[in-house]
């Protein structure tokens, strides 16, 4: 597991859990942000960390993502299971 502050351009990965307080989790929530949401890291600079989650680029802050973990999907699996891309 890892956070998503630490995904890497172009890496995939699966939410696990969102251990933030109650008005982050929603805001989380409202964007498609959810347990069990696939997503793709698609440009990381300095503060902040762009994803394509649900058919949506969605920029979020790199403090607001270290309360976020997942599992990085590895690119071998995405061989025998396309459905997973996003």
């Amino acid at each position: 597991m890892v956070t998503l502050d630490n995904l890497n351009v172009n890496e995939i990965a699966i939410v696990d859990k969102i251990n933030t307080d109650k008005d982050i989790r929603r805001r989380f929530f409202d964007m498609g942000l959810v347990p069990n949401t696939k997503l793709k890291c698609v440009l990381k600079n300095s503060n902040m960390l762009a994803f394509f989650i649900r058919g949506a680029l969605i920029a979020i802050r790199k403090d607001d993502l270290k309360f976020i973990s997942a599992k990085v999907i590895e690119w071998n699996i995405l061989l025998h299971y396309p459905e997973i891309q996003t």
